[in-house]
């Protein structure tokens, strides 16, 4: 597993608030990354021995503590907090993955389709609003309408493009 790829997604999915995904991900990078918990105790150890900062990693380096420590104990540490995520009960439309957010004069739509690639735009005429999609990644903004009429315009105009 590559976790620091598996992350990217953790966080993704984070962003809708799915909870059960972000878990399965964490698990599994959690029980990988563990090996470097091991670092920190040292790492406290030498940062109270330092007067200064800029002496950090010359102590790092006569302790045996490598790079691949140093960033293994930051995916660990981040796979912990991302566990953290609230469950915001995404739905699932087929390809996307979405929540909708109601602020009360404005909705926003947060969505994550695992195939889509690239950059698209659409202008949510009928709803007055946005929809935006980047690499995996949807956003859309929009001030009237029903979530089904929003929908069928990012299926038509961004998913299916």
């Amino acid at each position: 597993m590559n976790c620091e790829d598996e992350l990217k997604e953790a966080i993704i999915l984070a962003w809708i608030g799915d909870r059960e995904g972000v878990n399965e991900i964490t698990k599994e990078c959690i029980k990988e990354l563990s090996s470097y918990r091991s670092a920190i105790k040292d790492i406290t150890k030498i940062k109270e021995e330092v007067n200064r900062e800029f002496e950090i990693p010359k102590k790092l380096r006569e302790k045996g503590i490598t790079d691949e420590d140093l960033l293994g104990l930051a995916l660990l540490r981040l796979a912990r907090k991302i566990s953290l995520t609230s469950d915001l009960n995404p739905k699932n439309d087929g390809k996307l993955k979405y929540i909708i957010i109601d602020l009360g004069n404005k909705k926003i739509l947060r969505g994550y389709c695992k195939e889509c690639k690239g950059f698209h735009y659409t202008i949510l005429k009928d709803n007055i609003g946005f929809a935006v999609e980047y690499d995996q990644i949807i956003y859309a903004e929009f001030l009237q309408g029903d979530e089904k009429s929003v929908m069928d315009v990012i299926k038509r105009e961004i998913i299916n493009k």
